[in-house]
């Protein structure tokens, strides 16, 4: 029954949406499709055993009905992905508390939501007690929130079980300050993570408190849609002091805590939005266990280029990746400046980047490519 493993509903314009897609104020879906699924999975219950991965956005009350209701239905859910309470706060009350008690459960992936504040979340995050890997976009904590039904919920509160889960993956979108929320948790370790991905918002504190394990970082800017507050984040990043590689004493300890990180992903809209922030990590030779780093431009490599306009970026970048040791793998990632395959442009292009990044393009193992973005 692989038509029911997973189930993915369409906005009312019929745009699917992958989760660094999701816009900041999220699309009402049609109600009529989680109806139709609802009555599905009600007259013919033996199909909710084959539903592995749920993703669902809604903002209705009927709609918030229907989605909990199709996934109280489900018995061997492996993958959440939820969104949609920016209006009010995210419900804790029995029913949520028991879809996310699934053994099963082992990604959590809320976005555009709203939470009373941080031990709400906690308590929602720690019933999942097979949960390995938690995505967080566009979340909101207000401590000051006087919700409809706050009472019972902090009743919920008292009266439920915590369980300590240990997260091994855990990515970040659109947090200022997520040592803020996440430092708080004291039955959701975040302090023995495998892989950690922060983006629009990224935060050194918080990545030299939980490196200690780290395997896999990535940090940036993600995928489209970064708004122009968060430019500005960027651009006051890079203008500190303490980020200053030439004053690099509070810097170079980031990379220090990175001890055990084999991948490091940075990823930037251009060549411009790369700069702006690379010097947050301090010396890359400070990463002794690295196998392999990809820079990821989400736009086209060329574009990027003719942005910037200035050859003080690329030499700048060329200066950080010729830091790193001679066996560790480079690898530069972009889309093409056109929808077609043309290979004499696409050589142009590798080309160019080659020859701006002249240092890092000499060494052993250094890759230029176009419209294949590497799996996260």
């Amino acid at each position: 029954m692989r038509l029911f493993s997973k189930i993915s509903l369409t906005d009312h314009e019929g745009h699917t949406r992958t989760w660094d897609e999701v816009p900041t104020v999220g699309r009402i879906a049609s109600v009529q499709p989680l109806r139709n699924l609802y009555a599905i999975l009600q007259n013919s219950t033996h199909l909710s055993t084959y539903i592995r991965t749920v993703n669902l956005f809604f903002r209705t009350d009927e709609e918030e009905n229907l989605v909990l209701g199709i996934l109280s239905s489900t018995t061997s859910l492996d993958t959440l992905i939820l969104g949609g309470y920016l209006l009010r706060p995210f419900p804790i009350n029995a029913t949520t508390l028991s879809i996310f008690s699934h053994p099963t459960l082992r990604c959590v992936d809320l976005r555009n939501s709203q939470f009373t504040d941080e031990n709400a979340l906690e308590l929602l995050l720690s019933h999942a007690i097979g949960l390995k890997e938690l995505i967080l976009r566009n979340l909101y904590i207000f401590n000051d929130l006087d919700a409809d039904g706050d009472a019972n919920a902090q009743e919920t509160v008292r009266h439920s079980g915590r369980n300590r889960i240990r997260l091994e993956s855990l990515t970040l979108a659109g947090f200022a300050e997520p040592e803020r929320i996440l430092q708080t948790f004291s039955t959701v370790d975040i302090k023995h993570l495998l892989s950690l991905s922060i983006f629009d918002g990224p935060s050194t504190a918080f990545i030299r408190a939980n490196a200690a394990s780290l395997q896999r970082l990535s940090v940036g800017q993600a995928h489209g849609g970064i708004g122009e507050s968060v430019q500005q984040f960027f651009v006051n990043l890079h203008t500190q002091p303490m980020f200053n590689k030439a004053t690099a004493a509070y810097s170079s300890r980031l990379t220090q805590c990175l001890l055990s990180n084999q991948y490091l992903d940075l990823e930037a809209n251009d060549i411009c939005g790369f700069v702006s922030f690379i010097g947050c990590l301090g010396h890359l030779d400070n990463l002794s266990a690295l196998k392999t780093v990809r820079v990821i431009f989400h736009q086209a490599l060329d574009q990027g280029y003719e942005v910037a306009n200035d050859d003080d970026y690329w030499a700048s970048v060329d200066e950080d990746l010729h830091e790193l040791r001679s066996d560790v793998v480079v690898q530069i990632h972009g889309a093409r400046a056109t929808d077609c395959d043309c290979e004499p442009e696409d050589r142009l292009t590798v080309d160019m980047v080659k020859s701006a990044l002249r240092l890092t393009s000499n060494r052993r193992d250094f890759h230029v490519y176009l419209d294949q973005m590497p799996d996260q």
